[in-house]
């Protein structure tokens, strides 16, 4: 069936149903992972027609307990195929309805989406659940609850985010991630205690690459949408890091302290690019020790002794 409803035809029809209704949220319920791996390609493939979609999105918005079935999923299960398709399903889901997006934001449930992330494990499979955390995200209640598990969600990025690699290779993670970021940056100081060395390195050398695509850097390249939208994030992002307010937590020290010299030098730029120059001069004038030898001149170049 979940090959049938992948003609939009038959996946009509299928909708038209009110009993099929019932059996796929039933089915929901089952403990056999071959059968849930099957109800969640079922579900997945209907939901990607734009008229069944529509009418599967009210039966879940009047299951009181479908989010509970897929956080129970999600949480427990470690076939890694089911994990990614319940997640996949969740992605359009949260799309296409506010109200279940609304509802699935609360501490429970994105621990149960930390849960299978861990279980995933794996770089290429981040952007599935990281879309996840970018939309919940977009609400208050969201943002409360990705707060309640940060340091899951840190150690998640750490592990995912390689700053080796050319980061704009996949602008959509990028893009979450910075979105999910922006968000955790709402508590300055757990997020300065909890942030991994290796998303710090991750965001500064993306905001540098995107600096470059967007011709804000030496390098003048299209301006893609999704890169000016990430462009737009990240100066959201490294205003919010940076603001020399929040320099009050030691723990931000430490870890600018434990940068190679490189990222340091990709902070300042960071920095720089979303500042006057007397405010960085300011700003590095504040933590002589930090950023020992840079100099930045009235005409915004930096140098180093």
């Amino acid at each position: 069936m979940a090959n049938l409803a992948c003609f939009e035809v038959v996946a009509k029809e299928m909708s038209q149903s009110a009993l099929l209704h019932d059996v796929v949220l039933t089915l929901f319920e089952n403990e056999d992972p071959p059968t849930l791996l099957e109800t969640s390609r079922f579900l997945h493939s209907l939901l990607l027609h734009e008229e069944p979609k529509s009418i599967w999105i009210k039966t879940l918005e009047n299951d009181a307990d479908f989010l509970n079935k897929l956080a129970f999923i999600l949480q427990s299960s470690t076939k890694g195929d089911l994990l990614k398709k319940v997640i996949d399903s969740l992605i359009v889901v949260f799309y296409s309805s506010d109200k279940l997006c609304l509802e699935a934001s609360n501490r429970e449930f994105v621990r149960a989406v930390c849960e299978a992330a861990n279980q995933l494990n794996e770089l290429e499979e981040s952007a599935r659940y990281l879309s996840v955390f970018e939309m919940l995200s977009t609400n208050e209640k969201g943002v409360a609850a990705l707060l309640s598990n940060s340091k899951q969600i840190f150690a998640i990025l750490d592990q995912t985010r390689d700053e080796n690699s050319e980061c704009l290779d996949d602008c959509t993670a990028a893009i979450s991630s910075v979105s999910i970021l922006y968000a955790l940056s709402n508590d300055p100081t757990s997020f300065w205690d909890e942030i991994g060395v290796t998303t710090l390195r991750y965001v500064l050398k993306l905001d540098d690459q995107v600096a470059t695509a967007t011709g804000q850097g030496e390098v003048a390249a299209p301006d893609a949408p999704d890169v000016q939208r990430l462009s737009e994030l990240l100066e959201q992002l490294i205003e919010s890091m940076f603001t020399c307010d929040e320099w009050t937590s030691m723990s931000l020290p430490v870890k600018v302290a434990s940068l190679e010299r490189e990222h340091v030098q990709l902070l300042v730029s960071s920095f720089k690019r979303y500042n006057s120059v007397q405010v960085v001069q300011q700003w590095i004038a504040k933590f002589p020790d930090l950023f020992r030898g840079i100099r930045i001149e009235s005409s915004g170049d930096m140098s180093w002794e």
